[in-house]
């Protein structure tokens, strides 16, 4: 899947509850077996999109593009930033 990209802030913010119901309809339906799907599931959840997730992570929107395309897996490091940014355990990246 491509990455998409939000022109504009006012896009994301008229569009947030859309975004959070299609967000809860595409959960629905993951797949949860790599750490790209599993990470993908997250970020959703928590209703961030790429963007969003990088700044938090203080990352680049690639990085967080090829994670999710299984394109890259990040080091043992960043995967700890990563749980701890999503409040969740590192070893449930690990499980794979």
């Amino acid at each position: 899947s491509m990455c998409s990209v939000y022109k504009s802030a006012t896009f994301a913010i008229i569009f947030s509850p859309i975004r959070l119901n299609l967000n809860s309809i595409i959960l629905q339906d993951m797949k949860l077996n790599t750490f790209a799907q599993k990470l993908r599931y997250l970020r959703l959840e928590r209703n961030l999109n790429q963007h969003e997730f990088a700044n938090l992570l203080n990352r680049s929107f690639t990085s967080v593009c090829y994670w999710e395309q299984g394109n890259l897996i990040p080091k043992t490091e960043t995967i700890k930033e990563i749980a701890e940014v999503l409040n969740v355990d590192y070893t449930y990246f690990k499980d794979q």
